[in-house]
């Protein structure tokens, strides 16, 4: 996070605040004295945030990136923007290239228009599913055989797991689940092409220098060491 987005009482607008990540970035700003404002799409499920933070600090407002309007709304009286929404399966309107591509446009143009001083985009990294796991599990000094699947044999465990999951309505461990709409993102390489940095339709060509995973990501993951937060580093 940046070093302006502390000890301050302004306002921030978060979006995707209520996911995995969204919910430590929202407590980590209220602990440096940030008024949150989650944007999500259902309101009504981002109560378990309100006690991260003061009574008041933190509240949810209806957004959608595919909304320009509610966008807008979302931002107005804010200094300051986090972005962080993203889906890994298309459901209904929500759809790979209306969030990653079309909902990054919307909101980057949102900001601009409100004159906001900050604004934090969290992309995905150009990186392999084995180098992500190898990462996470030396941070979190764990061990694991990782094992390569073919295409075809990923296509299948998700039919399997999608059919268990309806089966079970829903009570299949997230944890264990995998669709076939993720099968299909991992399988084509998602990376800036010549052409767009060309182009300077880049983070870099908006004038936004990108901060690598690595630097930031392990303060999420120390926890989840077998031997605890602070325990010391070991050779993997």
């Amino acid at each position: 996070m940046a070093d302006d987005l502390v000890k301050t009482d302004r306002l921030v607008t978060v979006f995707g605040g209520s996911g995995f990540i969204g919910r430590h970035v929202v407590r980590a700003l209220a602990q440096r004295g940030w008024r949150v404002r989650v944007a999500v799409r259902r309101p009504d499920l981002a109560f378990h945030l309100q006690p991260l933070g003061d009574v008041g600090q933190i509240h949810a407002v209806q957004a959608n990136l595919r909304y320009p309007d509610s966008v807008a709304h979302a931002l107005r009286d804010a200094e300051a923007a986090v972005k962080l929404v993203g889906i890994l399966q298309e459901t209904g309107a929500q759809r790979f290239d209306a969030i990653q591509h079309l909902g990054a446009q919307t909101a980057a143009k949102a900001v601009n228009e409100a004159g906001l001083g900050v604004f934090v985009q969290m992309s995905a990294e150009v990186a392999t599913l084995r180098r992500i796991n190898e990462f996470v599990l030396k941070v979190t000094q764990r061990r694991r055989r990782l094992v390569s699947v073919s295409f075809e044999r990923a296509k299948l465990l998700a039919f399997v797991t999608q059919a268990v999951t309806k089966l079970s309505l829903g009570l299949f461990p997230e944890i264990f689940r995998i669709t076939r709409d993720q099968v299909e993102l991992l399988r084509v390489d998602n990376i800036v092409s010549p052409q767009a940095v060309a182009e300077g339709r880049t983070l870099r060509g908006l004038g936004i220098e990108p901060e690598a995973f690595e630097t930031f990501v392990p303060a999420y993951l120390y926890r989840y060491r077998k031997t605890g937060q602070f325990a010391g580093t070991r050779a993997l």
